[in-house]
């Protein structure tokens, strides 16, 4: 009868909390490894095209560690762009083009999911109905309410904040999307 060890030596993989994970060293060396899931992180989370070579499925639950830092850079782009906006145009202008190269650089990430489980949430429906309505592709009443509230209030928040400091509401952005 083989141990658990034994089984992972042989196949190189381990098992454990409900996930199969590569026990085999990954090429390059571990900085190399950590910066191929940085990449991984990105390319998940954004639009920004990157080329990490080999990829094995279990690397993108290990590059989840590095979505922060994707989360940081995401908002450093729009806070930049609310910074060099704020230098050309009014306020609300510079927040909207903010909140838009944000909403660009992810691919619109959060907000479909937002409006998804808005709509999936929104009625009174039972656990499966409401699983298969955030499936659905298409965008709903309670998905259209969702997302006027809350990219109302950060636009809100946003225009708020610059008004005392252009530089004081990149900051928030880059903290915001880093949490």
């Amino acid at each position: 009868m083989e141990t658990e060890m034994e089984t992972e030596m042989e196949t190189g993989t381990r098992t454990g909390r409900g996930t199969e994970r590569s026990t085999r060293r990954p090429p390059g060396g571990r900085a190399l490894h950590e910066l191929r899931l940085l990449g991984i992180a990105l390319q998940f989370l954004t639009r920004v095209p990157v080329r990490v070579g080999r990829f094995e499925p279990s690397w993108l639950a290990d590059s989840a560690r590095h979505f922060p830092l994707v989360g940081a850079l995401v908002g450093a782009f729009g806070g930049a762009t609310l910074w060099g906006a704020a230098t050309l145009w009014p306020l609300p202008l510079a927040v909207a083009l903010s909140m838009a190269a944000t909403a660009w650089i992810t691919g619109g990430f959060h907000e479909d999911g937002l409006a998804d489980t808005c709509d999936g949430l929104g009625g009174a429906v039972d656990r499966e109905k409401a699983l298969a309505i955030m499936k659905d592709s298409r965008l709903g009443s309670y998905g259209v309410i969702g997302l006027l509230f809350v990219l109302g209030q950060k636009a809100c928040a946003l225009w708020t904040l610059s008004t005392e400091s252009v530089a004081l509401a990149s900051v928030a952005l880059v903290l915001a999307h880093g949490v």
